[in-house]
């Protein structure tokens, strides 16, 4: 049985800023449950996840078991605008983790996914880029080319907006119930930030998981193939020969680079809004900012 009140908490993303490893890291520790498959029940965004009721929310996010701390990973909880009102309402006491990321090196990451799970068909992350206006403005989320679940994930610049984001989440939780994580001290010092993370949600920090990084970055011998097999052989063949033709397009070794040019004019139009996220956060972000 689990103690009479569990901690509760989010992990609230961003996308591709480490939140499969820290969920990884969150379920191997005996004292803590995890709602199983990160991404996938993320019963609190409407347009991404399973469709499933309250009820079975709750049986998921309250095993049977042993546990002193429960919680779910969706990163979709960050950029839906509606998600932290939401799980306010339902877990108004929760503990809210936010790990952010430099939202350039982020949007290339997040392009980067969606290629090469056959999501988008945009040839270059340059393109990809100027097709975000005429995608937003088309609503994104009622566009059959665009076949991943979360359309906001197509919205590369956007999504790294983080101030409004976050900004939801400071005005319905009391501060001290947010840890704000940085992706840079994840990779450089995971052991201190995993550490953090179990004194935060309330369990013993003294031993620590395989501090392995998970969904490192792949890429497609062809995005066009990928994205073929993703859109429409997935409509007619079964699924598992469907996974084994996405893997087979698979390189085993990455080559492509970020243009500088554009990491450096995507940080330019990033700054106002890394300057209003270092304020809410309190994070040091000043290298994300252009020097």
């Amino acid at each position: 049985m689990h103690k009479d009140s569990p901690t509760i908490f989010f992990v609230v993303g961003a996308s591709k800023s480490g939140t499969s490893s820290i969920n990884e890291y969150l379920e191997q520790h005996p004292a803590i449950n995890m709602v199983k498959h990160k991404d996938v029940a993320c019963y609190f965004c409407n347009d991404y996840g399973m469709p499933i009721t309250l009820e079975e929310y709750r049986g998921m996010l309250f095993p049977d078991g042993t546990y002193n701390a429960t919680g779910d990973c969706c990163h979709a909880y960050l950029t839906d605008e509606h998600s932290a009102s939401w799980i306010h309402s339902e877990f108004p006491n929760a503990k809210i983790i936010i790990i952010l990321r430099n939202p350039a090196d982020r949007a290339f990451s997040q392009y980067h996914w969606l290629v090469a799970h056959g999501y988008e068909f945009a040839e270059t992350f340059e393109e990809a880029l100027r097709m975000e206006d005429d995608r937003y403005m088309r609503n994104v989320r009622k566009q059959a080319d665009l076949i991943q679940g979360y359309k906001d994930n197509y919205l590369y610049f956007r999504s790294g907006l983080y101030s409004q984001q976050v900004r939801r989440y400071i005005d319905l939780f009391p501060r001290e119930n947010i840890l704000f994580i940085r992706f840079d001290d994840l990779r450089q010092n995971s052991a201190a930030v995993v550490s953090r993370v179990y004194s935060f949600v309330g369990v013993d920090a003294a031993e620590l998981p395989a501090l392995k990084i998970y969904n490192e970055r792949v890429e497609p011998y062809s995005i066009r193939r990928q994205y073929f097999i993703r859109r429409y052989l997935s409509k007619i063949l079964p699924w598992r020969l469907v996974n084994q033709l996405l893997k087979w397009n698979l390189k085993k070794t990455v080559h492509s680079k970020f243009n500088p040019e554009t990491r450096y004019r995507l940080q330019v139009d990033f700054g106002e809004d890394v300057k209003k996220t270092q304020q809410l956060t309190g994070l040091d972000l000043s290298n994300w900012l252009v020097k």
